[in-house]
This record gives C-alpha cells, structure tokens and sequence, in this order.
C-alpha cells in the first residue's frame, strides 16, 4: 500500500497544471496579437489619410531600346534607379510675380532627393578667358522641387505621355546645367546629322570672331552620329532623343520633329528655372553681340527675328516672328502665353511648328503691333514695317513682344556683301554668308575644342 500509485490522479493533476499553463500563455499570446492589431490598423489608417490627400504614382515605365555611347550609357544606368519612383504632392500655393501679377494654383510637386546626385554628359561651350571646368559626367548636387507639371506644346497630339517625358534623363541633366549659371540665361543651338559644319560654323562665329564672346552655349544633339561627331570634336551636347518626346507615330523623324521638340525643350527648361532661352539656329551667324542688344528690352518675353511665314499672318501684319534667332523670357505672362500655345497646339490641324505656332497664338491673343511705319503693302526686301526699326508689342493680356529690326537682323532681307550694322545674318533660303570653314575641316587632328576650331574653321571669311 506505501507504495500504490493512482495514476488516474497523478495524470489529472498533471494535466491541469499543464492546462493552466497553456492558458496563460494563451491569454499572453492574445494580448500581444491584439496590441500588434492595434499597431497595424493604426498604420493603416495613417497611411491611407496620407495617399488620399497626396498621391504616389509609380514610374516604371522602361525606354524604347536604342544606342548609346559608353558614356551615355553609363550615365543613364547610374541614373535608372532613380526614374523607378517620385512622390507627387499637391498643395495649395500663392504664386507672385515679379510684375506684380497674383494668381491662385494648385502645384504638383514632383520632388527629386536631395540626397541623391545627378550626372550630365553635357557642357557648357564657352570663351577660353570665362572657361569653367566642367569634366565630362561631373557629378553635380541638387535637389529640384518640379510645380505642377504643365500642359506641352502638341501634348495630344504627337508627343509620349508627359510623365514618361518628364522622367527621362535630358530633364535630369538639365537640372544639373542650370546649378552652373550663375544668370540663369542659356544659349542653345539644336541639330540633327547632317549639320555638323554648320554647328561648327556657328561656334566660330560666336565664340572666336565676336569681340565679346557669347557664353553659356549648348548644343543640343537629337541623334547619336551628330551626338558622336561633335563629342569626338571636344564639344559634348546634351544629347535628347526623338522618342524621349516624340510619340511612336513619328520617331524616326528628327528632321520633321526638331520643330515640335525644341518648343517643348523650351517649355520644359522655362519650367524648370533657367530664366532666358536664346535660340539660334546653325545657319543665324552672329556677326555682332546679339544678347547686348536684346537686353535694351529688359521686360519684354519674346524678342525674335522677323520673318515672314506663317504667310497668313505676315499678309495681315507685314511680318512674323522667326525663332531662328530669339529669346524667351520667363514670367507670369510667358506661363500663360505657353499655356495657350499648347491649348492652340492640340486644336490645329497643322504639322508641329514651332514658329507657326508661336505667331498663330499671339495673333488669336489680339496682340497690337507699335507699327510706326506705313503697312499697306509689304514686299519681302527692304520696306518692310521692320527694315528700319524694332517693332515692339503686346498682348491683350500683357505679354511684351519684339521683332527685331530687318536691318539688323536680316532674313529675306540679307544681302550677300553687305555687312553696315548687321547683328545676325540668317538668309533666306537657307544659305550662309559668313563660311569661316577651312576645307580640310573634317580631316583627324589632335587638337580638340576651342583649338581645333581656331585651326580649322577660323580662316578668312568668304562673304
């Protein structure tokens, strides 16, 4: 009997010890779940408060296939990462003009990391004496807040989705040329192949015949063998392709294109903070300082050429205005003037044309020409409205205009020989006056930049 066991009992008891245990440790278990709940829903809550009242839009949209140099290879694979996703904010803001002007907005703001640095192939092309030192890939910080992303020139009609523009790298590495002027004031020649001299031809105008060199210039390239043949001349554009922009319905067109492309570059670079726009096309040679002369108008937006397409518009008014040779000044004015221009640029029915745009917007806009001068007739040479003076303007809404004396800035009115206070010659047809080529120009040599310019286009001009 000492030693009889009950292992009914013994095993019950056993069992209710271990069954208490379990439910401690149940009831531990819960609580822990439930605080974890609680933490998770709360998460939750915030973060769905947090994508309703801001957004988030998700990149991922990978470029067309397409060739590269080495360098412009690298730089977009260093910088892929970073198209993969932006935050989107909107935010209410007041935004005030330096004209005095008020207006109320909503912004998008697309915030790049400040943490993160940017790259560029691209340099500025300068005088020897104001030279920066800009090393090819120099890695540049900057932290960019975009504002609402605006409405582009023929944005419904033949360009890519503006988020996929947006987030290509030529935007990029505009940010970063903007960090190194000081002026905010850019020079920009864009071409395609096929015009390699002529680029040339106009750097040695500008940079090497003019007494006061213009500065700040880029050169804007829109295929890879013009990309590849000024690079290997010590020059290195900002390298923007077709499809970067163009939709696929028209790739394979930069010819055709360079019209729409280059007016939505301007759009682009206005927006994202470089002040003034000089544009120039290869054949507009400068002859004289123009940029000192387009500052006697300090408060005008657009200051251009006259020219004489579209004809509709010239008939009426006895000119137009040529974005061969202009500047683009941003303001509270010029935002809304490119507001319309893409408005009218998705209402016509005409091929893209930045010039025919421009002057068909500033025509509905009801702008007033200061036309001192008789304009019952204007035969295309020399009695002009324009020959002998500028011609100032202004919108309805306030946007201030310039078309550039003809006899200063001449196109139909350029007179081979004739060089009595000309600024820029730009004749038209397509023909260049001022040839400083050499005719061993496209020979090797192993000088590069500025040097190589001075030895194989700085000769005597053939007028």
């Amino acid at each position: 009997k000492i030693h009889t066991v009950h292992p009914p009992i013994i095993a019950k008891h056993s069992f209710q010890q271990n069954l208490n245990i379990s439910k401690s440790e149940k009831m531990f278990t819960k609580a822990i779940f439930l605080m974890l709940s609680g933490v998770i829903a709360l998460t939750m809550i915030v973060y769905i408060r947090h994508i309703s009242s801001y957004g988030i839009y998700q990149y991922d949209m990978s470029p067309w296939t397409r060739p590269y140099d080495s360098k412009q290879m690298s730089l977009e694979n260093n910088t892929n990462n970073n198209n993969r996703s932006k935050s989107r904010n909107i935010q209410n803001i007041f935004t005030h003009d330096m004209t005095g002007s008020h207006e109320d907005d909503y912004m998008d703001t697309f915030n790049t990391s400040t943490e993160a640095p940017c790259e560029t192939f691209a340099q500025f092309i300068n005088p020897e004496n104001v030279d920066r030192d800009h090393s090819a890939s120099k890695i540049v910080e900057q932290g960019k807040t975009f504002n609402k992303l605006p409405a582009l020139p023929y944005q419904n009609r033949f360009l890519n989705p503006p988020d996929y523009i947006w987030s290509r790298n030529f935007v990029k590495e505009l940010q970063c040329l903007l960090t190194r002027i000081v002026s905010k004031k850019i020079v920009i020649v864009t071409a395609t192949s096929g015009f390699e001299e002529r680029v040339f031809n106009w750097l040695t105008a500008a940079v090497i015949k003019l007494s006061k060199p213009i500065e700040n210039i880029l050169i804007i390239s829109l295929d890879d063998p013009f990309h590849r043949e000024i690079s290997k001349r010590g020059f290195y554009p900002l390298q923007v392709h077709v499809d970067d922009i163009i939709a696929p319905k028209l790739r394979n067109r930069p010819r055709k294109s360079i019209w729409a492309i280059r007016l939505v570059l301007w759009r682009i670079m206005h927006h994202i903070g470089f002040e003034k726009i000089i544009n120039f096309d290869a054949d507009a040679i400068p002859l004289q300082d123009p940029l000192r002369y387009f500052d006697k108008y300090p408060r005008s937006e657009i200051i251009a050429m006259a020219g004489r397409y579209p004809e509709i518009i010239s008939q009426k008014v006895g000119f137009t205005l040529n974005m061969g040779t202009c500047q683009l000044r941003d303001s509270h004015f010029m935002r809304v003037f490119w507001d319309e221009v893409a408005r009218q640029s998705d209402k016509s029915d005409r091929p893209a044309d930045d010039q025919y745009i421009i002057n068909y917007t500033l025509f509905i806009k009801d702008i007033e020409w200061n036309i001192v001068s008789s304009h019952r007739s204007f035969p295309w040479h020399n009695e002009s409205a324009v020959m002998h003076r500028d011609v100032t303007g202004q919108t309805g809404d306030g946007l201030n205009t310039v078309a550039l004396s003809a006899e200063k800035f001449c196109r139909a009115t350029c007179v081979p020989n004739i060089t009595n206070n000309l600024v820029v010659s730009h004749p038209q047809p397509s023909r260049i006056f001022f040839n400083y080529t050499s005719p061993n120009w496209n020979t090797s040599s192993t000088s590069k930049g500025l040097e190589w310019l001075k030895n194989k286009f700085a000769v005597q001009v053939d007028v």
